[in-house]
């Protein structure tokens, strides 16, 4: 009798971790998963991802395999995987709008959207916050997302995608409710309520023609240096992603006419010289001579560190990382001293 039941424990402790697993992923495609979804009276949930995409391994390593999150995972939802690149990825990329990676779909068992999430969590409860959030048919931003692609277009309903698409981190789909916003509505532009379009760098490029004519109103309003930081940020991402040296002078012209101040004229030009030198003459002795003057000149503005590093660090390599991040600790020590 003993051989047998340690052939059994023996069974069962191999058998404990199928009981411990994360999210159970079908190796299926979307039609046989919602299929199986609607069978079993589950939503579907798909992971969108890409081969190149860090945060998606991120969240696939240290997230999906955790006991807590299976448990919640593998009791509401049929889960799939999808390259979004490969296969039935662009199809289902354009069906549901995903502009960024990892994004995370909520699919009803009738194949329409119950929610969309966008951007990797560093810890379990959030995620499954989030995620809860999806289920929840009063927060849930599916509607919004069908009823757009059904040709919803009044002010009202934009603007409150918007913030919705603003709280989900879906920076594609809010640049596409600004553009049309400011671009084929007539709405009042000089309004104080919109500042957090113009303000925010991930969706305001097509607002920003708008807020240099009304400048003199939102200087009243929020400040001119206020006003200036936004300009000026926006005008540095235009100089560090110009792909010839003839756009580049373009936007090197147009700084003189953005009325900056002196010092954040200064700034922009510098940082135009620093990305010339490195990209297009390809100097790296001399750019990192550049970027050392320049840096101390951005300890007010330190979001132009990481802006000037990822342009950066194709031209002058891993080096350019490791300068930012001491530029970056030595201003918080000069900050708290």
């Amino acid at each position: 009798m003993k051989r047998p039941l340690c052939f059994l424990f023996t069974t069962l402790i191999g058998m404990m971790p199928a009981f411990a697993q994360g999210i159970a992923f079908e190796s299926v495609g979307f039609d046989e998963a919602l299929a199986k979804a609607k069978t079993e009276n589950k939503y579907l949930f798909v992971d969108c991802y890409t081969s190149w995409c860090g945060p998606c391994k991120q969240i696939a390593k240290n997230i999906f395999p955790l006991e807590e999150v299976g448990a919640f995972f593998n009791a509401r939802f049929i889960n799939i995987q999808i390259d979004m690149e490969k296969g039935e990825g662009p199809a289902l990329s354009k069906r549901f709008a995903v502009t960024a990676f990892p994004t995370f779909l909520i699919v009803r068992p009738d194949g329409t959207l119950q929610h969309k999430f966008t951007g990797a969590d560093d810890l379990a409860a959030s995620f499954l916050k989030r995620t809860q959030q999806g289920l929840d048919d009063d927060a849930a931003n599916g509607t919004m997302y069908n009823e757009f692609a059904s040709g919803r277009r009044d002010q009202a309903f934009l603007a409150a995608f918007l913030q919705q698409c603003l709280a989900q981190h879906d920076a594609g789909q809010a640049r596409r409710l600004v553009h049309i916003l400011f671009d084929s509505l007539r709405i009042e532009k000089q309004d104080t309520a919109l500042w957090y379009i113009y303000s925010d760098e991930s969706i305001n490029q097509a607002a920003l023609p708008s807020l240099i004519e009304h400048r003199a109103f939102f200087n009243e309003a929020k400040g001119k240096a206020a006003v200036d930081l936004v300009i000026a940020y926006r005008q540095l991402r235009n100089v560090l992603t110009a792909k010839k040296a003839a756009d580049l002078e373009v936007a090197v012209d147009s700084i003189a006419r953005l009325d900056l101040t002196p010092e954040m004229t200064e700034i922009l030009l510098s940082a135009a010289e620093l990305y010339r030198v490195a990209v297009f003459e390809h100097d790296k002795d001399k750019a990192f001579a550049l970027y050392d003057a320049l840096t101390p000149t951005l300890k007010p503005y330190p979001k132009f560190f990481p802006l000037l590093e990822s342009r950066l660090v194709g031209a002058l390599g891993a080096k350019i990382i490791m300068r930012w991040l001491k530029k970056t600790k030595n201003a918080t020590t000069d900050e708290a001293d």
